[in-house]
């Protein structure tokens, strides 16, 4: 079961790996992914990068509201081989949102049911150790405006709890703009009120979930 609002983590961004096993090519990408309805547009990708091979299996694990959602395709491979384990290297790496995809051209030489999961098992972890991980963050945005005398204060203070900063705008009065996290959420809001004897103008919009890059 996931929390909405507990920290996880995934990848930055798309890395691969490739791995030969009895003249057989097994190229596996890992992809960011949180969006079933993408899943055609990225085996579209994958197929146009690399065309004609034998198979394009794949595993996706994405968080959902209340569990973790997945899902995973053979593509044809023996039942078991290749999506399955695909999907438990997802599983046993800790990461969300993300999903692999294995693209294999067959070199001649069957590999039986063992050297099918090993061959898959190993092109996706090896495609996740060259893949930079990141911990996101359930984040609340938020703009605020105050006057220039509380500009310092934000600086020195509120700044260090607020994990991105989208804009800061200078005019009559600051205008800022960011995410904060919602485990800091009451306590920046207490202490921006507190400090502007309650003269903030204070906006919050959405929850999203947002990369901690200095972590």
């Amino acid at each position: 079961m996931t929390n909405k609002t507990m920290d996880y983590h995934s990848i930055l961004e798309s890395a691969e790996a490739e791995q030969t096993e009895k003249r057989s090519r097994f190229i596996a990408r890992i992809i960011p992914f949180s969006h079933p309805d993408k899943l055609d547009q990225v085996l579209q990708q994958v197929r146009k990068d690399y065309p004609g091979a034998t198979h394009y299996c794949w595993a996706y694990l994405i968080r959902g509201e209340n569990n973790l959602r997945e899902r995973y395709s053979d593509d044809g491979e023996p039942s078991g081989t290749a999506g399955l384990p695909i999907l438990t290297v997802l599983k046993n790496s800790g990461l969300q949102d993300l999903m692999a995809v294995v693209v294999r051209y067959f070199g001649g030489t069957l590999l039986g049911t063992g050297g099918l999961v090993r061959a898959y098992t190993q092109a996706v972890q090896a495609a996740l150790s060259n893949a930079s991980t990141v911990r996101y963050t359930c984040c609340r945005h938020f703009q605020i405006t105050i006057d220039y005398q509380f500009y310092g204060f934000f600086e020195r203070v509120l700044r260090r709890y607020v994990l991105q900063m989208d804009d800061i705008q200078f005019a009559s009065q600051v205008t800022i703009v960011g995410w904060i996290p919602l485990k800091w959420r009451d306590r920046f809001l207490f202490e921006l009120k507190e400090a502007t004897a309650g003269q903030a103008v204070i906006e919050l919009g959405e929850e999203a979930y947002i990369p901690d890059l200095s972590a």
